[in-house]
């Protein structure tokens, strides 16, 4: 029988229910895990957000709205109204099964006439967080362009402000450490989908207490989270993007999540993880998916290689294809496993001239080139030029591009203009004529029915070629642009259909290509958990640091997205580190990077066909170390296993010149991995990453996924490939002294002890 709750006007405490009383004037939300205090002012305010068992409040001194709305103006800048200017405000809350509900509504607001939000809670029993939902009657139907909510105004610092991290779902993960110390008042950064953000949570914290802040769309919805320092406050939001068309009532269309966060990041991950894998796109995991090729699945080492070359002038001089097959061999040679030759500049045009691909650079002299590769189990490798058809290219071997008329219906119709929107790609601008380089294109729009006929065609002159691992490249965003045709099945403006258009695109894409050859491979560009079951691969960037999504002050690299999905997604290495012939500690640690987050090797020359012949022996090194270790069982873990928290141990750690920053980034002199296999071992991997020996001493367990009392343990070495039996019945955890040469990999297996 459902409870009847209780309406408390006065706002005075109320126990009788499993709410605390705090005094005169407060609602409180508790269980073992968390505590909300909300605050009768004129209208409810967020007065505490208490993380247990740490007992501290988190929310700024002067307490925090709960919400901000955003109205379009006839300037540029936008009316905001927060929870605060609300006038009255009132409270319902209830017991729920074996949780609580709270109601709080808002109403009276000077600047926003007839406005009123309800925000609904529900607090289970033992959960991390409150699952809410906002609805906003505006029977003015005032221009409401964006919802801020859950919006918090968080403590500037949370205690010792040298632990404090921001955790960001920045394509493959970004940690801000010591925001209060690296951010000026008013530095912010926002992770917005479409766009950079992957995954859908964010959180501030340190060891003991913090903010974790979530969206919970399965559906795709344009959406948004910010963190932004204040003066006296560190504010985090979530942003619902709301249609150019008003309407009387609003509700938010998915839940959101606002609790507490402690630990370290993967703490904080587990939370999220505890809902991730309940979605859609976690369906079935990488070992329950034969649709994925097996090839792939082997981890094999993508080398970026463009197929044309350049003389002085930055000019095309002439084509890589003759000598091709010699490099893809002697670079599988070298490093002792399979090569996937990714071909940059394969494309009629120049390289990234999207939409007239065909026929292909040096076609005649390609086809029997690609042929053989396919014969020698290299297979060949392109990449698509996303959504765009290109018109016109600018400055070196540049000129008109024809064929985009036959498309015209289906390109995106910008606002403005009522025309197809064009864009502007300027990858190099150099000093004088000769460095100009950019690509000017229209936009396929995803919803428009003749955009799959396009990407049809291409597949299957791809595949007559002898190409079938293809890439949807420079549709980082994870969705289509803002279209404003009337003429493809979707309400004009920004909407849903950006997102689940693109997604029905890639289905229809892989389903296609799959039909023409069971070996086609479709992967896309950077990471979104949305995307998980429309394609065989992700191309991430997880080994670069201090650059584009982590280019703001204390951002370091996490693998985050690969602690959520390893086990559901295979990521390759993106292009990959750029060899070169000079000893670089940087390039060793990238690496080693792809190594110990489970992605595929990769490496890159681009237009720099010599390199590899003259890439340094560390960076050799370091590949076989990948190619060794997947060559064993670890390849069960790498490429189809679940990231565990990694061991923590003492190391020196090394200081690196990344970027253009003065400040050295610090890295442990032996970067770790622990994983799970998918039948249910565990393993963990090392990787000395400096050109001297290293010891570390560890503690070896299972990580808290099995609970086993006694592990058979065995150590892989990667180069030369040696398995040793460390020791049998051991009760855990183990103490073992492990010793890794100069740029050696390892991988210790532990399994239940055998009766």
């Amino acid at each position: 029988m459902k409870k009847a709750c209780l309406l408390i006007v006065t706002w005075v405490g109320a126990t009788a229910y499993g709410l605390s009383e705090t005094g005169p004037g407060t609602a409180v939300l508790e269980n073992a895990r968390l505590k909300i205090v909300f605050e009768k002012q004129t209208s409810p305010v967020l007065r505490e957000l208490v993380q247990k068992p740490a007992g501290t409040n988190v929310v700024s001194a002067d307490g925090s709205p709960l919400f901000a709305l955003r109205f379009a103006t006839t300037n540029e800048n936008p009316l905001v109204v927060d929870s605060r200017q609300a006038t009255r405000g009132t409270a319902e809350t209830c017991p729920d099964g074996d949780g609580q509900r709270v109601r709080l509504t808002f109403e009276g607001f000077p600047s926003a006439e007839g406005v009123r939000v309800a925000l609904d809670g529900r607090l289970a029993a033992d959960a991390p967080y409150v699952r809410w939902t906002i609805a906003v009657d505006n029977p003015g139907r005032l221009p409401l362009r964006t919802v801020c909510f859950p919006y918090v105004r968080a403590m500037p610092t949370l205690g010792d402000p040298s632990d404090d991290v921001l955790i960001g779902p920045a394509f493959p993960g970004v940690l801000i450490e010591n925001p209060a110390k690296n951010w000026p008042v008013k530095r912010s950064v926002s992770w917005g989908f479409p766009g950079i953000q992957s995954v859908q949570f964010c959180a501030y914290q340190d060891r003991a207490t913090g903010v974790y802040l979530a969206s919970m769309d399965t559906e795709g919805y344009g959406r948004s989270l910010t963190v932004e320092k204040q003066k006296g406050a560190m504010l985090l939001y979530q942003e619902y993007r709301l249609p150019e068309e008003a309407a009387a009532r609003w509700s938010g269309p998915y839940e959101t999540a606002l609790g507490g966060a402690a630990g370290a990041w993967q703490d904080t991950a587990d939370i999220y993880k505890q809902w991730a894998v309940r979605q859609s796109w976690c369906a079935k995991t990488l070992a329950q998916r034969p649709d994925i090729p097996d090839y792939w699945k082997a981890g094999p080492c993508i080398h970026t290689c463009e197929m044309r070359t350049y003389g002085t002038n930055r000019h095309c001089s002439g084509s890589y294809y003759p000598v091709l097959a010699n490099h893809l061999r002697s670079l599988r040679e070298r490093i002792g496993g399979p090569v996937v030759p990714m071909l940059p500049g394969w494309e009629n045009h120049r390289r990234w001239t999207a939409g007239e691909y065909f026929p292909i650079f040096d076609q005649e002299r390609a086809k029997p080139v690609l042929a053989q590769l396919n014969s020698e189990g290299f297979r060949p490798f392109v990449y698509l030029s996303g959504l765009y058809y290109t018109y016109r290219n600018e400055g070196r071997d540049g000129g008109d591009v024809l064929g985009w008329e036959q498309y015209a219906d289906s390109l995106v119709i910008a606002s403005e203009t009522g025309m197809p929107k064009t864009n502007v790609l300027n990858e190099m601008t150099l000093p004088g004529v000769g460095g100009v380089w950019r690509r000017h294109s229209y936009v396929f729009c995803p919803a428009a029915p003749g955009t799959k006929a396009f990407f049809r065609s291409v597949i299957d002159r791809l595949h007559t070629l002898g190409i079938d691992i293809v890439q949807m490249d420079q549709t980082v965003s994870g969705g289509g642009d803002v279209c404003y045709s009337t003429e493809h099945g979707h309400p004009p403006g920004p909407g849903l259909y950006q997102s689940q258009a693109f997604r029905a695109l890639l289905a229809d894409m892989r389903q296609y290509g799959k039909s023409l050859s069971p070996n086609f491979m479709l992967a896309h560009e950077e990471l979104h958990e949305e995307l998980i079951p429309y394609l065989d691969a992700f191309h991430s960037r997880e080994h670069r640091e201090r650059w584009w999504y982590r280019a703001v002050p204390g951002a370091r690299g996490i693998p985050l997205f690969t602690y959520l999905y390893h086990e559901y997604a295979i990521t390759y290495g993106g292009e990959g580190p750029h060899a070169g012939p000079s000893k670089s500690p940087t390039i060793n640690r990238e690496l080693a990077v792809n190594l110990v987050t489970g992605k595929t090797p990769a490496v890159s020359v681009w237009n720099n066909q010599k390199a590899m012949a003259k890439a340094h022996p560390d960076q050799i090194r370091m590949l076989r170390n990948h190619q060794g270790l997947l060559a064993t069982e670890a390849k069960q873990y790498l490429m189809l296993g679940r990231m565990l928290h990694p061991l923590a141990f003492a190391a020196e750690t090394v200081s690196l010149k990344i970027g253009k920053s003065p400040t050295p980034f610090i890295e442990q002199a032996v970067m770790t991995s622990s994983w799970q296999s998918p039948d249910g071992n565990v393993g963990h991997c090392f990787v000395n990453i400096t050109d001297k020996p290293q010891r570390v001493s560890l503690s070896l367990d299972a990580r808290g996924a099995a609970a086993w009392p006694k592990a058979d343990i065995d150590l892989i070495r990667a180069d030369p490939t040696t398995r040793d039996p460390l020791t049998r019945g051991a009760k855990l955890p183990h103490a073992y002294a492990l010793e890794l040469a100069p740029l050696e990999a390892a991988f210790i297996v532990l399994r239940p002890a055998r009766k």
